[in-house]
C-alpha cells in the first residue's frame, strides 16, 4: 500500500474490547504521544497480510470512557477474524471529525455508527476490473477459480486452442483465437495462462491491442524477450503472476519478516520438489511444456525470495543442471552469495514426492521454516502458523484476485530482475 497520506504500522494489542461491545471491533495501535497529526475520526485504509481494507479510524485518548493514552482504534469495513499480534499498516486519508467527548456510551455508539455510514457512502466500491483470460489448462482453471470469488474482478471472455475447455467458464464468451477474443470483448487486462514457449507471442498480442497483461511466470523463455516486452509496456502495464507470494504461509510471513529478519539472514535455502518423472526417472510428456525444472521452479523461488533479499545484489556461486536420458533438465540447484548470506535453491522432479520447503537462519541465531506444501511457519521447532487448504496451489490464486486492483503487483524492475537471474 502506498500512498502520499499519513501511515502508522505496528502490531494490534489488547485493548479493553469496548469497540465490540459496541458492534465496532477495533484494531488498536501504539502511536507515540508527540506524533504531529489531529487528533480526531479519519477515513482511513489498513493493510493486513497484504490485503488493503477501508476502514474508521480514531487517533486520541478516547474521552468519553476515560482514556489517558493516546492511540489508534481502527474498525475495518468488511473484515471479521482476530487481528490480535498481526501487523497492521493504516493510511489515515481524511480527518472527518475531531475528538469529542460523549456525554453517554449510547450517544458515542451513534456517532460512530454515523461516521461509519459516512466513511462507506465515500469509499463506494469500485467497478470490478474487466479480465480475458487466454488458457484453460490446469493453471488457467486456477485463474478461473480465483476470478470467479473475486469482487474486484469481472471476467468477460476466455480463450483456448481446445473447444471442449469453453464449459470450463459457462456463460463466458469463448474464442478459440485471442486476437479475436480482445477485438470482441475489449478487456481492460489480458491474463496469460498458456503454456511458457507461447507467453511472449501471447502477451505481445495483447499489448498491441492497448491491454494491460498479467502473465503467468515466467514472462519469456529468453531474457531479451522479457526485456522487450517490460520495456514496451509504457501506456499499458505488464505484469507477471509469481503465484508463490500470495500462499497463505507467504503472505503470513511477509507480515513479519522485517521484524524476525532485522538482524540479518545468515543462511536461506529452499527445495521444491515435483514428481513430474516417471518410474525411469524420464520427465513426463505432459511436463516437458513447463522447459525444465529451473524455468518452472526457480522463478517460484526466487520471486518467494524477492521481498527478503536484495535481489539485484545476489552473486552466483556454483550452477548444476540434471538432465533425462532425452536432455530435458529433472533437477537444478543454485547458490548465490547475498550481502553475506548464503542462499541456496534446488529444484528436483525426479523425486517421487511434492515437497516445497524454505528454511530461513537469521544471524541473531533464529530458525524459521517456510512449509509450502502445508502452508506452515514454524520458529525454532514451534509452528505459529498453520493455514493449510484442501488445495494449495488454488489458494495462490484466490488469495492474489482477492485484492487484485488495490494492492501493487510486482513492478516491472523488480521482475526484469528476478528473469535475469533466472536467464542468464
Amino acid at each position: 500500500m502506498t500512498a502520499p497520506h499519513p501511515i502508522i504500522e505496528g502490531v494490534v494489542r489488547q485493548g479493553r474490547h469496548l469497540g465490540r461491545e459496541l458492534g465496532f471491533p477495533t484494531a488498536n495501535l501504539d502511536v507515540p504521544q508527540d506524533l504531529p497529526l489531529d487528533d480526531g475520526v479519519y477515513r482511513s485504509r489498513a493493510e493486513v497480510d497484504g490485503v488493503v481494507f477501508d476502514a474508521l479510524s480514531n487517533l486520541g485518548c478516547n474521552p468519553s470512557v476515560g482514556g489517558a493514552e493516546r492511540r489508534l482504534e481502527t474498525h475495518l469495513l468488511g473484515f471479521s477474524g482476530d487481528l490480535y499480534g498481526r501487523r497492521l499498516r493504516v493510511e489515515l486519508v481524511d480527518r472527518i471529525r475531531g475528538e469529542r467527548c460523549f456525554a453517554s456510551i449510547e450517544a458515542l455508539r451513534r456517532q460512530i455508527e454515523a461516521d461509519r455510514r459516512l466513511v462507506e457512502s465515500l469509499v463506494a466500491p469500485p467497478r470490478p476490473v474487466r479480465l480475458a483470460l487466454v488458457g484453460l489448462g490446469v493453471i488457467g482453471e486456477k485463474h478461473l477459480l480465483g476470478i470467479g470469488r473475486s469482487p474486484h474482478a469481472e471476467l468477460v471472455g476466455v480463450c483456448d486452442v481446445d473447444p471442449s475447455c469453453a464449459s470450463k467458464a459457462p456463460g463466458v464468451p469463448f474464442y478459440a483465437d485471442c486476437r479475436a477474443m480482445i477485438a470482441a470483448v475489449r478487456p481492460e487486462w489480458v491474463v496469460v495462462a498458456v503454456p511458457a514457449e507461447h507467453h511472449a507471442a501471447t502477451v505481445r498480442a495483447a499489448l498491441d491491442a492497448g491491454c494491460d497483461v498479467l502473465c503467468e511466470k515466467p514472462l519469456a523463455t529468453d531474457y531479451a524477450a522479457c526485456e522487450a516486452l517490460l520495456g514496451a509496456a509504457s501506456d499499458v502495464a505488464c505484469r507477471v503472476m509469481f503465484h508463490w507470494q500470495y500462499g497463505n504461509e507467504a503472505q503470513w510471513f511477509y507480515a513479519r519478516c522485517a521484524e524476525w529478519l532485522a538482524g540479518g539472514i545468515r543462511r536461506i535455502r529452499t527445495l521444491s520438489c515435483d514428481p513430474y518423472c516417471d518410474a525411469a526417472g524420464q520427465v513426463r510428456a505432459d511436463r516437458r511444456v513447463l522447459c525444465g525444472a529451473w524455468l518452472d521452479g526457480g522463478i517460484n523461488v526466487l520471486s518467494f525470495y524477492e521481498p527478503l533479499l536484495a535481489i539485484d545484489r545476489l552473486v552466483p556461486v556454483e550452477c548444476r543442471s540434471e538432465r533425462d536420458a532425452a536432455g530435458y533438465e529433472r533437477r537444478a540447484l543454485r547458490r548465490f552469495a547475498c550481502d553475506g548470506a548464503e542462499v541456496e535453491i534446488e529444484i528436483d522432479w525426479s523425486r517421487p514426492s511434492d515437497e516445497k520447503r524454505t528454511e530461513v537462519e537469521t544471524c541473531d541465531g533464529r530458525t524459521i521454516v517456510i512449509d509450502h506444501t502445508r502452508q506452515r511457519v514454524a520458529v525454532d521447532g514451534r509452528v505459529l502458523f498453520d493455514g493449510a487448504t484442501d488445495d494449495r496451489l488454488a489458494t495462490h490464486y484466490i488469495n492474489f484476485y482477492a485484492s487484485f486492483g488495490r494492492h501493487p503487483l510486482t513492478s516491472s524492475e523488480a521482475a526484469l530482475r528476478l528473469h535475469g537471474l533466472l536467464l542468464q
